[in-house]
C-alpha cells in the first residue's frame, strides 16, 4: 500500500488533466484509507481482548457522517446511488472519532456493495433514552439501511462473525468478511450494540438496516 501511495504521489507532480488528477487523487485517498483499515485489522485482537486503550472526544455525529459520505462519493457515483441524509438537530456523542468513523465508512461501504444501481441508501439519527450498558441514559441511535438483497433471518447474527459473508451475497460483491466484526467490536468498546434488520421489503425480501445504538456519556474509570 506504501508503494502504491508513493507513485501515486509521483504521478500526481505530473502535468495532467483535471480527470486524470482527479482519478489519482481517488486512488490515493483509496490507498490510505486501507492502510487504515490495515492497521485496525491488527488490532482487532486487542479489541475482542479488551485490551483496546481510546481516548474519546466530542464529536458532532452528523458532521462526521456527512464527512464519511464524502469519503465514499466517488463508490456511489459508480453505482449512481443517492443518500437520504437530513438530521435537523445537531447530535453530539462522546467517542473516538477515528473508530467511529470506521464503522460509518464501514457500514456505508456494504449498503452501497449490496445496493442496486439507480437505488437509495437511507441513514438516520435519533436521540432518546433507554437502558443501555445496565442503566438509562441518553442514548443515540444511527441507522444505515439500503435496498440490497437482504439477508436470511437465520444468518442476521453470523454476519457479525470473522470471514462470515451471507450466502445471499457472498459470489456477488467480494469482500473478507471483516468489516461487521470489526464493527461489533468498536461498537461494543464503546458500550453500545449493533444488530442489523433484514428483509425491509417481504414481497421481494430485499433490504437490509444496521442499527448502531451508543451512549451519548462514556464512563470514566
Amino acid at each position: 500500500m506504501h508503494s502504491i501511495i508513493g507513485f501515486t504521489n509521483i504521478l500526481m507532480k505530473k502535468d495532467l488533466d483535471e480527470k486524470s488528477h482527479q482519478f489519482l487523487e481517488n486512488i490515493k485517498t483509496s490507498a490510505v484509507r486501507l492502510t487504515i483499515l490495515l492497521n485496525d485489522l491488527l488490532d482487532i485482537s486487542k479489541l475482542e481482548a479488551g485490551k483496546m486503550q481510546a481516548s474519546f472526544t466530542n464529536v458532532v455525529l452528523d458532521k462526521l457522517v456527512g464527512n464519511c459520505i464524502n469519503d465514499v462519493h466517488s463508490l456511489l457515483d459508480e453505482k449512481n446511488l443517492k443518500i437520504n441524509f437530513a438530521n435537523e438537530n445537531e447530535c453530539e456523542l462522546e467517542c473516538n472519532q477515528k473508530l467511529m468513523a470506521q464503522v460509518i465508512i464501514n457500514l456505508l461501504s456494504n449498503a452501497i456493495k449490496f445496493s442496486p444501481d439507480n437505488g437509495e441508501i437511507n441513514i438516520t439519527i435519533n436521540q432518546f433514552e433507554a437502558n443501555l450498558a445496565g442503566s438509562k441514559q441518553p442514548i443515540v441511535e444511527l441507522v444505515v439501511s439500503d435496498q440490497g438483497l437482504g439477508i436470511p433471518k437465520s444468518e442476521l447474527k453470523t454476519v457479525f462473525d470473522k470471514f462470515v459473508q451471507s450466502s445471499k451475497t457472498y459470489n456477488r460483491a467480494g469482500g473478507t468478511g471483516l468489516g461487521l466484526p470489526i464493527c461489533r467490536e468498536i461498537v461494543r468498546l464503546h458500550r453500545g450494540r449493533i444488530w442489523a434488520e433484514s428483509p425491509l421489503d417481504i414481497e421481494s425480501s430485499s433490504g437490509t438496516a444496521f442499527n448502531v445504538l451508543l451512549p451519548v456519556r462514556q464512563k470514566t474509570a
